[in-house]
């Protein structure tokens, strides 16, 4: 195996991958943020924040603190920082990232530039289309990382990165499909993570299971309809990478998305509910994202506006989702 991979991110997802990459057998170089973190993983095996029952391959493995010795070391790298504070993170970077394969397990938009992922490399570190792919869902990590059974897909337009990468994915446990619809695969990511808070404010609001079957039926719909307007190609949004992860984002027990939602129907504050969550909800970001390509685009998403309105112009909960839930088919 010539595949050198590097991780960007050590959260529940970036760990889960470290988990699965050297579980499959590839050496592995991860950043993390801090000499603390870095120190204890060497100490004690595991990650001290995130999936800390997970036991790491650390046989396979190299944690770093500088970013550079990770880009120079790496062939093949993984980014998973949450969209907000990926700039952040490369902006400190002076190792070119255009001849290396580039990877996004990022669900989210720059808040920055409003770009999806592969748009926003592009343009700050001329990485070319050709070199770009994606992991999409649907997957928790901690069902990945626990070795329940999952199906990933790998978007890109490169056949050969999407055929590699499905190899370095798959194992007993883990099954990959390919697309090539990156714009598809990126947006999607993005808005089901809304939909997930729009999921959880209802919850935390107290509507019940039959009115959440509806509320998804309609989510489906509307992002059916913005899929249209931002897709190359004709996206089936009853795949896996689209439905699926429509799905379990909106109901699933580790959805932080739903949860952060549920708080604000429960009447926290935004402030308050964002400073309780230990992991990002990146529909928060999302959601901002999302109202700029409905203005840009002149589409119609009153589920998304609703999150936006809530989270972003402090209008009232309970009276927004109300009329919001009187529009439904």
């Amino acid at each position: 195996m010539n595949t050198t991979i590097g991780v960007i991110g050590s959260g529940s997802w970036g760990t889960a991958l470290v988990n699965l990459f050297t579980q499959n057998g590839y050496h592995v170089n991860w950043f993390v943020q801090t000499q603390e973190i870095r120190e204890y993983i060497y100490a004690h095996g595991h990650n001290p924040s995130y999936l800390s029952s997970v036991s790491l391959n650390m046989d396979k493995l190299r944690v770093t603190i500088k970013i550079n010795d990770l880009i120079e070391a790496s062939n093949l790298i993984v980014l998973v920082i949450p969209s907000a504070f990926l700039h952040s993170v490369l902006v400190n970077s002076t190792e070119p990232l255009k001849d290396k394969t580039i990877v996004s397990a990022v669900k989210g938009i720059i808040p920055e530039t409003n770009d999806i992922i592969a748009d926003y490399l592009l343009k700050e570190f001329h990485v070319p289309r050709e070199n770009f792919a994606m992991i999409a869902g649907p997957s928790h990590a901690e069902e990945v990382s626990s070795e329940k059974l999952t199906y990933l897909t790998v978007a890109s337009e490169n056949v050969d990165i999407a055929r590699n990468l499905k190899e370095i994915l798959q194992n007993h446990h883990i099954r990959v499909s390919v697309s090539h619809d990156i714009v598809g695969a990126e947006f999607a990511a993005v808005a089901k993570n809304v939909y997930a808070i729009a999921a959880g404010i209802f919850h935390g609001l107290g509507y019940g299971d039959n009115f959440q079957a509806v509320l998804v039926c309609n989510a489906a719909r509307e992002m059916r309809e913005f899929m249209n307007q931002v897709c190359r190609v004709n996206a089936d949004i009853t795949e896996s990478a689209y439905m699926g992860d429509l799905l379990v984002t909106m109901y699933s027990q580790y959805s932080r998305n739903r949860m952060f939602g549920t708080m604000i129907g429960k009447g926290y504050s935004v402030k308050y509910a964002r400073m309780e969550m230990i992991q990002v909800a990146e529909g928060y970001f999302g959601a901002k994202g999302l109202s700029h390509f409905m203005e840009v685009l002149g589409v119609d998403m009153p589920i998304a506006k609703a999150v936006y309105q809530v989270l972003y112009e402090r209008k009232s909960v309970s009276k927004t989702f109300k009329e919001l839930s009187e529009i439904f088919t």
